[in-house]
């Protein structure tokens, strides 16, 4: 089922049961509260909506609400999650566990803290085939080392990975007439922080500004598509801002590199930053000479962990998680030319040593340009479908659920990202559900979104992307020790 944004006065829950065992509710309790209406069963595989009003008659102090679900697991332990409702200065829900605990979360931990958003749709979700490898919202830094003795032993293809849309766009430097927070952002929060998020993977735009490397965002506008009716002459300076590149900087390369490399210090993940839409604001916006692409990747060489990969293996998405990481943090940069038509070549002496193009990295990455949560929707979960459905015979790599929306000139990107998000799980989780497993099973493998952040104003937080990922991998595979 979908929910939506604005379904209750208090926000709604989406509650997703991706382990094998169906949850029974054993109690539940309310005081005050307008709607609190959890179902008795949630099956496996299932995803409950549930709509929360916190008040009734308005008033909403001091009202709460209980919820326990009970269910068997592998070991024949009974575990109990508990959803509860506070409104403690604004709406709150936290979600404890009972004789279980997920990656991140051990049993002398506190209730989990979802981050409650009223005006959204808040989704809990709990996966895994084994008790030793369930896992939550709220995910730890490491997910992928954590998980690695359930999903190591699968290749990329199989898995799914949280991806960030315009990476390097979470900070506003240089900029043009106009471009601002609203419209050139994409981000709450930068790399590192997007790395803490559970993000995997990176969509790097670099760009050339007064001589140095740093990430942008800029399109190409034409007043044409833009207005009506001709200006008067006196407002060419309009119209010539109408007709060029418009756009903004985000972090520099240095800092892209410097953080990554704190984050690999201490957690052993593969991360895989994809350069694409190369642009050098110095010369008329053209894209990167060889010569200029070049000078990039020697900067990027100063990354920790540089992946080499193995002489007998042309598709490296068929490698699995092990391959990458099981002796540690493994980074890889892609060249994407795929996205743009670009014709970035990478030299011999840095061409598989930690440096690829997609052909060695093939990934379809094919976003929605609309403002239109239900279009873009529609649209890739059918790109999405197709791709999966062809592909023992012509689609290989990485399939991509480009879930981003594309604002107007006056719209707000981070904003519109939270409707975005508020249908991710609802839209694509039921497919998953009823698709996903089997040798042609319909899932994303990456999962690619605008608005990583912190707080209750951003559209992806506690790990809910990573969260949402790990229940697919968890879905469509068999627990790595099963299969033994």
């Amino acid at each position: 089922m979908s929910v939506g944004v604005g379904v209750a006065k208090a926000g709604a829950l989406a509650i997703i049961n991706a382990t094998p065992f169906d949850w029974k509710r054993i109690y539940t309790h309310d005081y005050q509260m307008g709607s609190w209406d959890l179902p008795e069963e949630i099956k496996s595989g299932d995803l409950a909506g549930v709509e929360i009003d916190f008040s009734i008659l308005g008033h909403r102090e001091d009202s709460a609400g209980e919820a326990t679900y009970s269910f068997k697991s592998d070991t024949g332990h009974e575990s109990e999650l508990q959803f509860q409702a506070r409104y403690d200065d604004g709406p709150q829900m936290f979600v404890e566990l009972t004789n279980a605990s997920t990656f991140g979360n051990p049993p002398s931990d506190p209730p989990i803290d979802m981050v409650y958003s009223s005006d959204t749709t808040n989704p809990f979700i709990y996966s895994g085939d084994l008790r030793a490898s369930f896992a939550s919202t709220h995910t730890p830094f490491n997910w992928q080392a954590q998980n690695l003795p359930s999903i190591g032993c699968q290749p990329l293809t199989r898995l799914c990975l949280p991806a960030s849309h315009n990476a390097g766009m979470s900070v506003l430097g240089t900029h043009t007439a106009l471009a601002n927070e609203a419209n050139t952002l994409c981000h709450s929060t930068d790399i590192f922080g997007q790395l803490e998020a559970g993000i995997r993977y990176f969509d790097i735009r670099p760009a050339i500004s007064d001589g140095e490397f740093v990430t942008g965002h800029y399109s190409a506008l034409s007043a044409d598509s833009k207005l009506p009716i001709d200006l008067p002459g006196f407002l060419d300076p309009i119209d010539d801002a109408l007709n060029s590149f418009q756009g903004g900087n985000g972090l520099s390369i240095s800092d892209v590199i410097k953080q990554v490399n704190a984050f690999t210090a201490k957690n052993s993940e593969l991360i895989i930053l994809s350069v694409s839409h190369t642009l050098n604001t110095d010369d008329k916006y053209q894209r990167f000479t060889q010569d200029q692409l070049n000078d990039l990747l020697k900067q990027f060489g100063d990354l920790k962990h540089l992946w080499h990969a193995p002489d007998n293996v042309a598709d490296l998405t068929t490698l699995t998680l092990n391959d990458f990481i099981k002796k540690g943090p493994a980074v890889l940069v892609v060249l994407d030319n795929a996205a743009t038509g670009e014709s970035m070549a990478c030299p011999d002496d840095l061409h598989r040593k930690g440096f690829y193009t997609n052909d060695d990295f093939p990934i379809l990455n094919q976003f929605t340009d609309t403002g239109k949560i239900n279009d873009m929707s529609a649209d890739q979960v059918k790109k999405m479908s197709d791709f999966q459905a062809g592909k023992s015979s012509k689609n290989k790599g990485l399939f991509a659920a480009s879930w981003t929306l594309t604002p107007d000139a006056l719209g707000d990107i981070r904003k519109q990202s939270e409707e975005a998000h508020s249908r991710l799980v609802g839209d694509l989780w039921p497919v998953v559900s009823e698709k996903g497993k089997g040798k042609e099973g319909v899932y994303p493998n990456l999962v690619m979104v605008d608005g990583v952040g912190s707080g209750r104003g951003s559209a992806i937080k506690q790990g809910n992307l990573a969260a949402f990922c790990m229940a697919v991998n968890a879905w469509v595979n068999k627990d790595c020790r099963l299969k033994k």
